[in-house]
């Protein structure tokens, strides 16, 4: 009795046994979906279509605006994400400019880049130059077209972003857009300064610069657009001309103490 107990116990315990490395195995097979996504080339869980506000090749980041929200978000790039243009050529990061309108597909939790184009949706007017925004009712025209300026509208330079109050009607802009609404002015071409003193004695003298003419005012400040230019100067027996440079949002300066108006001469 004792010897059948005993191969009994032993016989349960190796059943019991295998049972329990056989649940084991099958629940190691069964898959579990977490949701993760690995970050490889082309894997992304988030869309957008949103305007470029800044990018750092330094750093490998880009700086988003989502135009829904109106918030901005950074993300980083490396080389294994997709870069285009409208048409699915290939860019370098370089040479997307702030205020493009643009795709993207990215990893939201760890802020990662997969793939950003030029947007399908957007239309682009380049060279522009004839248009009135006006404040009043938020909206922008040029030609004989009317389109609403976007909340969240975002103005570009090269060299960062201004205000809408800082485009001067001279400056030639790009213009970005999705359907009737603009959502990015990118200027194009700018202006500066142009400042005139030691300027007293010529009386009745002309100063032309561009398409600007111009009483000779001592003190007088000029908003010119971005770019070379002779600057005439005419007054009685004085004909001038000086180049100048005028730099975006810098004020150039023009000494006008080294010319001598001649005394005009009477007699009887």
């Amino acid at each position: 009795i004792k010897s059948r107990m005993s191969a009994f116990c032993m016989l349960l315990f190796m059943v019991l046994m295998i049972t329990a490395c056989t649940n084991k195995s099958a629940d190691s097979d069964k898959e579990i979906d977490t949701g993760f996504i690995p970050a490889i080339a082309g894997n992304y869980d988030s869309a957008d279509t949103a305007v470029v506000v800044k990018t750092d090749t330094g750093a490998m980041t880009i700086t988003l605006l989502n135009m829904e929200l109106g918030k901005q978000y950074t993300l980083t790039y490396d080389g294994t994400t997709v870069i285009g243009d409208k048409y699915g050529s290939p860019l370098v990061m370089s040479q997307l400019r702030r205020g493009d309108v643009v795709d993207v597909k990215f990893m939201h939790e760890k802020k990662r880049l997969a793939s950003i184009k030029i947007s399908d949706n957007a239309w682009y007017v380049s060279n522009v130059t004839n248009y009135t925004v006006s404040g009043h009712d938020n909206s922008l025209s040029f030609g004989e077209d009317v389109y609403k300026l976007s909340k969240d509208l975002v103005v570009a330079t090269e060299e960062g972003l201004l205000s809408i109050e800082d485009i001067h009607k001279d400056d030639v802009v790009t213009i970005v857009g999705i359907d009737r609404t603009v959502h990015s002015i990118i200027i194009d071409k700018g202006h500066g300064y142009l400042s005139v003193y030691n300027a007293a004695e010529i009386k009745n003298g002309w100063l032309e610069i561009g398409s600007i003419i111009t009483p000779i005012q001592e003190g007088m400040l000029l908003t010119v657009p971005e770019g070379e230019y002779n600057v005439f100067i005419s007054c009685s027996g004085v004909n001038e001309t000086l180049p100048v440079t005028i730099k975006r949002n810098q004020e150039e300066e023009l000494d006008l103490s080294f010319i001598t108006v001649k005394e005009e001469t009477t007699g009887k």
